[in-house]
């Protein structure tokens, strides 16, 4: 992560400190921000999401579970909550057979957990295409404001972006997800490179996930669709 960090231009220095921890990496020169990295073995994936192929609308929602217990423990240890400033959360994981996977699990990660619907006619025909709504139950970074009427509000703020490092044995694939509104924004081309899921805010009639590129502000680059940065190793 830091030689990453490093070829990026972004400067990391350990952050960590020894009696009381803290961020693992603060990056920038004028305009700085700190990077919380996690991992998740091979082994958890292999137990929590199982053989994708045999279903993978499940092992995508088994997926996005680990990924939301990652973000609630992160966003609430000391190294969130004692870090004036932007914030990283970077999950670390084998690239193997997970891929897919993880880009499966980006619209429900989001949007919350979708229930496909079709509607029918008297006899109980299906009448047009089926098509999925959300409660956005059990969503990253949007619920439901309690009390309210519908309206929604921005869950776990501390993380601007969570960025997933997929390591191969030659490098890593690379592609994050974007906080709609957090405690603090990213610097404008931190990480600009990086593809990222987006979703678009607020939320009015229909859920909308962009995948972008670029600058955050300005003329970012609109991507067709889930896609990574293909980081390759090179030596010190």
């Amino acid at each position: 992560m830091y030689k990453f960090l490093t070829d990026a231009g972004l400067h990391p220095k350990l952050h960590e400190h020894a009696s009381h921890g803290g961020a693992d990496f603060e990056c920038g020169d004028e305009y700085k921000f700190s990077i919380e990295v996690t991992a998740i073995s091979a082994e958890v994936l292999a137990r929590r999401v199982g053989d994708a192929s045999e279903n993978p609308e499940a092992a995508a929602r088994a997926a996005a579970s680990i990924v939301r217990s990652r973000l609630s423990k992160k966003g609430t240890h000391y190294q969130a909550t004692a870090y004036e400033g932007p914030r990283v959360l970077a999950i670390v994981c084998r690239c193997d057979g997970v891929k897919d996977t993880l880009f499966a699990m980006v619209d429900e990660l989001l949007g919350g957990e979708y229930e496909q619907f079709v509607e029918v006619d008297d006899a109980d025909n299906p009448v047009g295409e089926p098509f999925k709504l959300t409660k956005f139950q059990n969503a990253a970074h949007a619920r439901h404001m309690y009390g309210g009427d519908g309206e929604l509000e921005v869950f776990r703020p501390r993380h601007a972006l969570t960025l997933f490092f997929m390591l191969r044995d030659d490098g890593a694939d690379v592609f994050g997800i974007e906080n709609p509104e957090p405690d603090h924004e990213l610097p404008v081309n931190a990480l600009w490179n990086v593809p990222r899921a987006r979703l678009e805010w607020p939320v009015e009639n229909f859920v909308t996930v962009d995948w972008v590129a670029g600058p955050r502000h300005g003329h970012h680059e609109r991507l067709p669709g889930a896609t990574c940065l293909s980081y390759a190793f090179k030596p010190f």
